[in-house]
């Protein structure tokens, strides 16, 4: 590559494949050579066959040497093309703390959001990336910021069961009191789903226990419809209210007789 640019050649040239030269010096860990190109005009924000810019293919291989070698070149953080993802939030995707610290350190936006508002810290607690989490809240990211439907970080976390994560976002300022744009809830989400590690975690710092969605569901209710009789017992013994009924008129003994939970039925009977 060296030799072709001091003869003049295109550091723009493509290979029969589609990459750019670029490209086949980041995948050769070529150093020098991509230093070289950068420096005769080479554009890093053409993409390569499969639609990427060369910074973009760097960061989502977790290369992290290849990512300092771009940055120090002078590659800024924006070269990426207009239909792709920003960088920290493909990261955060994946939960890749080292190569997300090394774009925060160069200046990557930690509350960027994508088309549903959601934000690095929402999708590496949805995902139960507990390192990353705590990276951006130490880096100063809000822990209650919400999507569009109004999920928090904690929400989504809670709702995928991810019970160290609720802890963190818990211990560094998530609100109890947060609804969800559904006027859930943390606690309504977890037990729906039968996290009931979860559960107790919400429960220990004074979640409304019988707070109702906008079906009327209680958190008793909606693990009563899933048939979770470990959380419907701790709800219970946290003192959850058996004879609230939701929009249906259902109460949670009603809810579980009619899915066929007989057993469960009659421990939400009293």
């Amino acid at each position: 590559i060296q030799r072709l640019i001091g003869a003049g050649g295109d550091p723009q040239a493509r290979t029969p494949s589609g990459d750019t030269l670029l490209h086949v010096a980041l995948d050769a860990r070529a150093w020098r050579a991509l230093r070289a190109l950068l420096a005769a005009g080479a554009d890093p924000l053409v993409a390569d066959r499969d639609a990427l810019r060369v910074l973009s293919r760097a960061v989502l291989r977790g290369d992290g040497e290849a990512l300092e070698v771009l940055l120090a070149a002078g590659v800024p953080l924006t070269a990426v093309g207009q239909g792709e993802e920003p960088l920290l939030l493909a990261v955060a995707r994946r939960g890749d703390e080292k190569i997300a610290a090394r774009l925060l350190a160069a200046g990557a936006d930690a509350g960027i959001a994508d088309a549903a508002g959601r934000t690095p810290l929402w999708l590496a607690a949805a995902a139960g990336h507990e390192p990353l989490v705590r990276m951006l809240l130490a880096a100063g990211v809000s822990a209650d910021i919400s999507d569009r439907v109004g999920l928090t970080p904690l929400t989504a976390a809670a709702a995928a069961g991810h019970a160290a994560v609720v802890d963190h976002l818990l211990g560094h300022g998530g609100k109890t009191e947060v609804r969800t744009g559904r006027d859930g809830s943390a606690l309504i989400s977890a037990a729906a789903r039968g996290h009931g590690e979860v559960v107790a975690l919400l429960l220990r710092h004074d979640f409304a226990i019988d707070v109702q969605d906008g079906f009327g569901d209680t958190a008793l209710i909606a693990a009563a419809r899933g048939g979770h009789v470990a959380v419907c017992e701790r709800l219970l013994q946290a003192g959850a209210d058996r004879q609230l009924r939701n929009r249906d008129r259902l109460s949670a003994r009603e809810v579980a007789e009619r899915r066929g939970f007989a057993r469960l039925a009659a421990l939400l009977g009293g």
